[in-house]
């Protein structure tokens, strides 16, 4: 069977966007509008510990979050392009 680089292409453009919306975005919701609702996990134990880690990742990103913005911390990604004034803060 020929190799449908196409599809290919299609499929990492989509991997991608699942892995920045929820490791770069922080978008759950986003995250798991890519998972199928009729997909099939085939190995034993993985889907459980798929939901498991999402959730753990969640919970994890929240709180590392909340704790920076008690500490006043910059939160998020500076825009491309942007060059932080890092003396004005000295």
């Amino acid at each position: 069977m020929a190799r449908d680089l196409a599809q290919e292409a299609r499929n990492k453009a989509l991997a991608l966007e699942a892995f920045d919306a929820l490791f770069n975005r922080r978008d759950f919701e986003a995250a798991e509008s890519y998972r199928s609702p009729d997909y099939v996990q085939h190995s034993a134990g993985i889907d459980s510990a798929a939901q498991y880690e999402h959730g753990l990742i969640r919970a994890r990103t929240l709180a590392a979050l909340a704790a920076k913005r008690l500490r006043r911390e910059r939160v998020g990604a500076v825009p491309c392009g942007v060059a932080l004034d890092t003396a004005a803060r000295r």
